[in-house]
């Protein structure tokens, strides 16, 4: 994607600016990205610069109709004011022109459409849709009763896909991409596990195995195992970030990640690694009492960072197309109630 700045600032992380527009072509469209800002910069600890109050307006034509974006609010928890040929028009789940809401579940399968449709069928791959882990003891044993039979299923097939892919649901709150790996040459199954928020700034890559292990591997474990394949240790997990721009922006990040696995985007070099890390024992001083103890106390510092990011134009323009998608469906879904009425 060729980016133009044409007045004003860099394109990349200006220091100070009042207006930048940027334009280019994405899938033969001609798109416009005016952003102007209103407020002061926030930095990051991640690096990621946000913003206390910025405005981004993003113009296009599809299919002979103006699309306008207008984006404004704080910083990861903008709405987006989308119209079409100069009417607002609602479809059946406004969250998702909001950046701090997320999908509602029904309507990842229509993002996962969306991606296919735009990938092409794609050799080896399988998808199994939506597979749910939830903490409570309630719900905790269908999620897992339900994410062995999708992969049992697949693993049972006459022909074994190379790549099984899932897009997990955690306690019906944040999505990630699981990728269960079986290419030919690998000396045995992998687990990829890419995930869009930043994990490894709170613990190292031991304890993230560790989470996703009773996350997900365990129940992957019993799969292999009862169709005579080799089980995956922990330590064996493969774990990658690409990040998420909106507060609740995991849903469309994801989604975006699956397009980079697709494209060769997020690879090797993006692999967190137990090098990235830097840890330094040292002990806490605690006093009870008149009584003064010492305990062992390990810090964990990264020192090198893998991850990918979303940025604010890209997940509102993905957030765009899926609303387009959603307002055909709805379309659709009017139409098929409207006939049936008549029918009647």
């Amino acid at each position: 994607m060729a980016v133009e700045v044409v007045s004003g600032g860099s394109a990349d992380f200006p220091d100070k600016f009042e207006e930048i527009e940027r334009t280019f072509e994405k899938d033969g469209r001609i798109i416009t990205c005016v952003e102007r800002d209103l407020g002061s910069h926030i930095y990051a600890t991640d690096r990621q610069r946000f913003f206390d109050t910025r405005e981004l307006t993003i113009k296009l034509r599809e299919k002979g109709a103006r699309v306008q974006a207008e984006v404004n609010g704080k910083g990861r928890r903008e709405t987006i004011d989308l119209t079409i040929g100069g009417l607002a028009t609602p479809v059946s789940d406004p969250g998702i022109l909001r950046m701090d809401r997320s999908l509602k579940a029904p309507n990842m399968y229509l993002l996962e459409a969306l991606a296919q449709s735009e990938y092409g069928p794609l050799e080896h791959w399988h998808s199994v849709g939506i597979i749910r882990q939830n903490d409570s003891p309630a719900k905790k044993e269908v999620s897992e009763e339900h994410a062995k039979l999708v992969y049992r299923d697949a693993l049972t097939q006459d022909e074994i896909p190379n790549r099984i892919v899932a897009r997990l649901l955690t306690n019906d709150q944040h999505w990630q991409l699981v990728l269960l790996d079986l290419s030919e040459g690998i000396e045995k199954p992998r687990l990829i596990i890419v995930n869009t928020t930043n994990m490894i700034r709170e613990m190292d890559l031991e304890r993230i195995q560790e989470i996703y292990f009773d996350v997900i591997g365990q129940t992957i474990n019993s799969v292999l195992e009862s169709v005579g394949g080799t089980p995956i240790a922990p330590g064996e997990i493969v774990y990658m970030q690409g990040l998420q721009y909106g507060t609740m922006g995991c849903g469309f990040t994801s989604d975006l990640n699956y397009g980079r696995l697709l494209r060769g985007d997020l690879g090797a070099e993006n692999v967190i690694q137990d090098s990235d890390f830097v840890k330094k024992e040292s002990f806490e001083t605690v006093q009870i009492g008149d009584e003064t103890f010492q305990f062992p106390k390990t810090e964990v510092k990264l020192i090198k960072d893998r991850s990918l990011r979303v940025d604010r134009f890209t997940e509102t323009f993905r957030r765009m197309e899926f609303y387009g998608e959603l307002l055909k469906r709805d379309q659709l879904a009017r139409e098929i109630r409207a006939y049936t009425i008549y029918q009647k």
